[in-house]
């Protein structure tokens, strides 16, 4: 499948040969479009990334200006028999349907929010959440994952108890609109393991450090006022002594 990314998703359905050169072509007619940007080029503002193990690939485009041109996604087999999938692209400036983020990240375990935005016009429509890998789709009121409606714009999808398997493209499509959400499921890394430890240990040694010196410091002043009593009492009967002599003298 190609999957075209310009914040308003199109999800284009065509056979992908993971072996082959995926690439992108512009212009109504298939035998005179210009071939645009290949799997592996290095454009400014088109990217073709290819997804063998999702069989599929993904077109980036970026920079778009308003207004509307005609594509091709496409897999290199041999010329006029290349394998292609048609598409209209259409630029506004306010979009239909949208998504805060595109790429989310989140870790084994744990959990993730979309929230997909839609126009008022689309408010009565059918919503859903989907999964690219085999197309699996969860309608609003859907607990596996949670989808939710508001009512007022906004298409809240939450993920629960995550893993690496969950990693992929998803989207959320409202009426006959879809725009895609890559999720990236990752362990937490060992290094940022250690890197707390380290912080558990540090903070604890400065504590154990910090409850040394204020156990010395009470110490010493309490000795310091035994001292000083001792040798108050001392001078008293000093004094005391020299003065009953004094008198018997």
């Amino acid at each position: 499948m190609c999957l075209v990314l310009i914040g308003l998703g199109v999800l284009l359905l065509i056979p992908v040969y993971r072996d082959h050169r995926k690439y992108l072509c512009q212009g109504f007619e298939w035998l005179l479009c210009n071939t645009v940007a290949y799997t592996g080029d290095s454009k400014e503002d088109v990217e073709v990334t290819d997804f063998p193990l999702q069989n599929m690939f993904t077109v980036t485009m970026s920079n778009m200006p308003p207004g509307g041109a005609h594509y091709w996604c496409a897999v290199d087999i041999g010329g006029a028999t290349d394998d292609k999938a048609y598409f209209k692209l259409s630029v506004t400036e306010d979009p239909d349907l949208s998504v805060d983020e595109s790429v989310i990240s989140g870790e084994v375990g744990g959990n993730v929010s979309v929230q997909c935005h839609y126009s008022h016009r689309y408010q009565k429509e059918k919503k859903r959440w989907c999964r690219f890998r085999d197309a699996l789709c969860v309608s609003v009121g859907g607990s596996d994952p949670q989808v939710m409606d508001n009512r007022a714009g906004t298409l809240s999808v939450v993920m629960t108890g995550l893993n690496e398997a969950d990693t992929g493209w998803y989207w959320c499509e409202v009426g006959d609109l879809q725009t895609p959400v890559y999720l990236n499921i990752t362990r937490e890394s060992t290094k940022g393991k250690r890197k707390e430890a380290s912080v558990v240990i540090a903070v604890a040694f400065g504590l154990l450090f910090i409850l040394a010196v204020v156990s010395a410091i009470a110490w010493r002043e309490s000795y310091k006022t035994r001292g000083s009593g001792i040798g108050s009492v001392q001078q008293g009967q000093q004094v005391e002594d020299h003065r009953v002599s004094a008198a018997v003298w």
